[in-house]
């Protein structure tokens, strides 16, 4: 009898267009750039392909741990270091190489999700650089080594030798690697070949 009851009560909910509760699917995980996720990473004005396309699997492998959960990592990094970087980004050998990128600390100067930065950078090129350089030192003239209390401009003046791109340290040295010294660019061997880039005779 109460069976029978049921089998009524569920005919007459389907009647009148109200059918039995059917278990749906597990509700989707959100995306890794979710706002309430890791969006924040990637709304930079400058996002890295791979997380703009939402393909954190490129650089990252779930551990087995929740995630997010309390703890251990959800997730690790395919490869560590620089050694991740070169499995897209190809760097040609050079002669000399920038300490960073030599170390595989590519972090150092890129961010690897997203950047208000060109390049991903970090900061500012002119700001940057001196996290690690002393800016003093390049308050004297790169040729006659006086000091004019200024150096060469690293900022606010258009680069002739790069059109559309203004001066800046990466307009004669190159920041991660070159067979000149002192990283230069254009092959230069010294700073006089530099200067002839932009300064005519």
């Amino acid at each position: 009898m109460r069976a029978t009851l049921v089998l009524l009560l569920f005919a007459e909910g389907a009647i009148l267009g109200n059918p039995a509760p059917t278990r749906g699917a597990p509700p989707e995980a959100p995306r890794c750039d979710a706002p309430a996720c890791h969006g924040a990473l990637v709304s930079k004005a400058h996002a890295h392909t791979p997380a703009a396309e939402g393909e954190c699997a490129s650089c990252h492998v779930p551990t087995g741990a929740a995630h997010p959960g309390d703890g251990a990592k959800g997730f690790r990094l395919v490869k560590t270091g620089g050694a991740l970087c070169l499995e897209c980004h190809e760097l040609p050998a050079r002669k000399n190489v920038h300490a960073p990128v030599a170390e595989g600390e590519c972090t150092t100067c890129h961010d690897p999700h997203g950047s208000g930065q060109p390049a991903l950078l970090k900061q500012p090129l002119g700001t940057m650089c001196f996290e690690c350089h002393d800016a003093a030192e390049f308050k004297v003239h790169v040729v006659t080594g006086i000091d004019l209390g200024t150096g060469h401009p690293l900022s606010g003046v258009p680069d002739p030798a790069r059109p559309g791109q203004t001066l800046s340290c990466v307009s004669c040295h190159d920041p991660h690697g070159s067979d000149s010294p002192k990283l230069w660019r254009y092959q230069a061997q010294t700073s006089f070949d530099l200067c002839g880039r932009c300064h005519r005779m």
